[in-house]
């Protein structure tokens, strides 16, 4: 480790002036802002008490200016925050590079550029910032970045990297260590929180390229547990909103992802990264209008369970051949319109509506069919009342008062029966998705899903595989409507979406880019799952960047989880450890206990079932400070946990403590969930069977 120098301890002062000058600037700011914004409000009310002089388009106008200065006010106040704290570590690293032709120059590198426009100084540059790749890249012989001018070479004359812990810089050391020969072990080797960790400092070269891949391509993510998919996937949003900021915000990047419980521990990392946050969404959120349906959870759980028929059915629900199928019978639906009659006379008749629309097939989504023909039956009306003036005159003469015009009327009448004639034609074209189901389901001609829907229809709630093949019809109809304004999404734990739902996802966002986040080793339930990422590759017409090194786990404990793998291929890094302890136990509940209290850090208590959670949390809850997971909307807390498998995707602790009651995680067709269960754990795994 290097010495810290006294020109560092300047520079640092110097860096933490302009950023206390920042920060009192950006607070004045926002207090100005504020000041008019409340003078501006008081002129109003005094020039206008009652509303009634200032026009709508001067009205219009000065809201607009104070939503302005409110945003900007607001903005200047979190940016001055965001200071606030990064004063504690403004920087973790530097390079040395001298360009070809010019003398060198030192570049900083922190979480966000601190740029002086008066001096026209930069004093630190933004990870993101294409100079930054030089600290992430290794290089044989001569080094380059890549810059908005092109190609900038040079030689790299230092690397180094700083270490600071409650604002006070500990250490810095140079390029002959190298950043995973310390810095990573050091950041791996801390205890973990309940949120997912910024990992600027200890970005690997593999995991840069896939942060910095080209924002204009969809990408696939492949990695094993451990490989820091999950952030490299919030990382490169971060970069791709930094790289395209001027085309891209955070109001038009999505990420789907399984639960809320996921959500919440990912919440804060792209605030962390200097941006605004992203919203998050699921599936279930789709299925809230309409039937009860349940969820993901229950099918996983359901299957895992080995509930009787529950698999075969669900692999007939999402096999290639019925997803043709249900395509073919929508394409292929006649929709079924009633005549429309007025005063006696036939209008239009509902085969001629059906035959018009069918000759469009074009028209995809519910409104442009709506208006479609919605037009045809206008063009009807139209000629009606052409064809029938006299006796629509002495209608509407008889109906109107002796003050009315009678033109007047038969106008107003014409424009009231095409309204009714719209209300009739669209409660006719949306037709009952639900049944629509059954109908198809009857039609393919599997008699025990058939009459496994009906009667789940009956009890008031139908199963996630049903729901998403009613999410598909909706889709197929175009009554699901499409986020043309999302730019981007991120899809984590792609391998446990079907296709079905992946193609929904696709027809949910036309103009996005996506990044997938997909390990083929952790799906859920491979049967029906997407767990080929070739055949994803192909969906997503996405470019593939395989992560071959896990970092989570000790040596020990990845040792472990690689021998429950039929053919692991990828490499993990060297961090010594316990060995995982194997109890068999005479007492669960007591050695559960016992573990609890001797870990240290971050908890988890992993069940293969949520019943096994329940009941394990319903005897420790008298006495231990625990929390159960076993909903889809539960938030993550601090406590020590315990959920069922399937709720632990993409979750890390310290201490993971596997139960597995009656041998229920053990055997051939139950590794994959011990596999699952087994890379959640950092420190210390202990798998408690009896």
């Amino acid at each position: 480790m290097a010495k810290i120098e006294k020109e560092e301890l300047d520079y640092l002062e110097t860096v933490r002036d302009f950023m206390d000058r920042e920060i009192v600037k950006l607070n004045n700011l926002s207090a100005e802002l504020e000041e008019t914004i409340i003078k501006e409000g008081q002129k109003f009310a005094q020039d206008d008490p009652y509303q009634a002089v200032y026009g709508s388009t001067a009205l219009t106008e000065l809201h607009y200016s104070i939503e302005r200065k409110m945003l900007r006010s607001e903005t200047a106040k979190q940016d001055a925050y965001f200071l606030q704290g990064l004063k504690n570590h403004p920087y973790f690293a530097r390079i040395d590079f001298k360009e070809d032709d010019y003398p060198t120059e030192e570049f900083y590198i922190g979480l966000k550029s601190l740029f002086d426009e008066k001096e026209i100084s930069p004093y630190v540059y933004d990870w993101r910032a294409p100079v930054a790749g030089l600290f992430y890249e290794e290089f044989d012989g001569k080094a380059f970045y890549e810059a908005p001018s092109g190609r900038i070479e040079g030689e790299i004359e230092r690397k180094r990297q700083y270490k600071f812990e409650n604002g006070e810089l500990i250490y810095c050391f140079d390029s002959d260590i190298k950043i995973d020969d310390y810095i990573l072990q050091q950041a791996l080797s801390e205890t973990s929180t309940d949120r997912l960790k910024v990992i600027v400092n200890s970005i690997q070269k593999e995991q840069n390229k896939a942060i910095r891949f080209g924002g204009d391509q969809n990408l696939i993510i492949s990695g094993p547990a451990g490989s820091g998919k999950t952030s490299v996937g919030f990382h490169r949003i971060a970069y791709l909103l930094y790289r395209y900021r001027h085309n891209l915000s955070s109001a038009e990047v999505v990420m789907f992802t399984g639960s809320d419980i996921f959500a919440s521990y990912v919440s804060d990392i792209i605030p962390e990264l200097g941006e605004a946050p992203i919203k998050d969404f699921n599936f279930y959120a789709l299925l809230r209008n309409g039937m009860r349906a349940k969820d993901y959870y229950e099918q996983a759980e359901a299957i895992i369970s080995k509930e009787n028929g529950r698999e075969e059915a669900a692999k007939i629900k999402n096999s290639p051949e019925f997803i043709s199928f249900v395509e073919s019978y929508i394409k292929n639906y006649c929709f079924k319109f009633s005549d429309f009659s007025l005063y006696g006379d036939l209008v239009y008749s509902g085969e001629e509506i059906s035959a018009y629309l069918k000759s469009r097939p074009k028209t995809t989504t519910f409104n442009n069919k709506l208006n479609l023909i919605s037009d045809f039956a206008n063009d009807k009306i139209n000629k009606y009342f052409s064809e029938n003036y006299e006796k629509l005159y002495e209608i509407a003469d008889e109906q109107s008062s002796i003050l009315d015009d009678t033109g007047d009327c038969i106008e107003a009448m014409k424009k009231r029966i095409k309204q009714e004639s719209r209300n009739k034609l669209g409660n006719e074209l949306n037709i009952d998705d639900y049944s629509l189901l059954g109908k198809i389901y009857e039609a393919y001609g599997d008699k025990a899903v058939t009459k496994q829907y009906r009667k789940d229809i009956g009890n008031g709630s139908i199963k996630f595989e049903d729901a998403m093949i009613v999410l598909f019809i909706r889709c197929l109809l175009g009554k699901m409507h499409q986020k043309s304004k999302v730019r981007h999404v991120l899809i984590d734990e792609a391998q446990d979406f079907s296709i079905l739902q992946h193609r929904i996802i696709r027809h949910l966002y036309p103009k996005a880019r996506f990044t997938i986040l997909t390990d083929s080793n952790q799906a859920i339930v491979p049967a029906i799952n997407s767990s080929d990422v070739n055949e994803l590759a192909e969906l997503y017409s996405a470019e593939i960047l395989r992560l071959q090194k896990s970092y989570r786990s000790t040596k020990q404990i990845s040792s472990f989880a690689m021998k429950l793998l039929p053919s692991p291929d990828y490499e993990t890094f060297e961090r010594d450890g316990e060995e995982p302890i194997i109890i068999e136990s005479k007492d669960i509940f007591s050695d559960i206990k016992s573990a609890i209290k001797n870990a240290e850090g971050s908890v988890c208590v992993i069940t293969k079932t949520s019943p096994t959670a329940r009941k394990i949390y319903n005897e420790l809850i008298l006495d231990t400070d625990i929390e159960l997971y076993d909903d889809k909307d539960k938030i993550f807390g601090n406590k020590a946990a315990i959920m069922p498998v399937v709720y632990t995707k993409g979750l890390e602790f310290d201490n993971v403590i596997i139960v597995s009651e009656n041998d229920e995680f053990f055997g051939d067709e139950n590794n994959p969930y011990l596999y699952m269960a087994t890379t959640r754990a950092l420190h210390k795994l202990t798998i408690i069977n009896g």
